[in-house]
């Protein structure tokens, strides 16, 4: 059943997300929702020519801990999708690549939140001698790691979070097809 908004409040206004609490009616019933509205974002599968998927490590304030991700990083409404991919791989990891390619796109937390992802994969990367510096606020290890030892980090719950649980399993997609 289809549901239709009759009224938004703003609850929370950011440069990137906007949280409304939403008065929807479903069949003549009303109910709440709550609704992060988020600008996107971009994820990138990067494998270096050891066949080895780059990963950035950082602390994650919301859930107390460090965790290795794919690089990736927010929209913004003046750079297009595709150039955001290559600047935020360049920033985080400090390589560039002529090659990237869209393999997916997909919504982050349906429940709640819109932000879609859209992820693009690369294995043909140049290191730059000069990268981009990554945002003033983040601070990033460069990791590259092999399959076996990004199973053995998510069986540790050091990668847990969607975007790169989704790259590990393209990257032994990608393995298996190549073999």
């Amino acid at each position: 059943m289809k549901e239709t908004q009759l009224k938004r409040n703003v609850i929370y206004n950011s440069s990137f997300l906007q949280v409304y609490e939403d008065d929807v009616d479903i069949d003549g019933k009303q109910a709440k929702r709550v609704v992060v509205d988020h600008s996107g974002a971009v994820s990138i599968i990067a494998i270096n020519n050891e066949e080895k998927l780059i990963l950035v490590r950082q602390f994650r304030y919301p859930v107390d801990q460090y965790t290795y991700e794919t690089p990736a990083g927010k929209l913004d409404k003046n750079i297009s999708i595709e150039e955001t991919a290559h600047e935020e791989l360049e920033e985080e990891t400090g390589y560039r690549t002529d090659s990237l390619k869209l393999i997916g796109e997909y919504y982050t937390a349906v429940g709640f939140c819109n932000e879609k992802m859209h992820v693009f994969f690369t294995d043909q990367l140049e290191k730059v001698e000069n990268p981009k510096a990554c945002d003033d606020d983040e601070y990033i290890d460069l990791v590259a790691i092999t399959l076996v030892e990004a199973k053995e980090l998510i069986q540790k719950g050091l990668i847990c979070d969607y975007k790169t649980l989704h790259a590990v399993m393209i990257y032994e997609d990608y393995l298996k097809k190549r073999q």
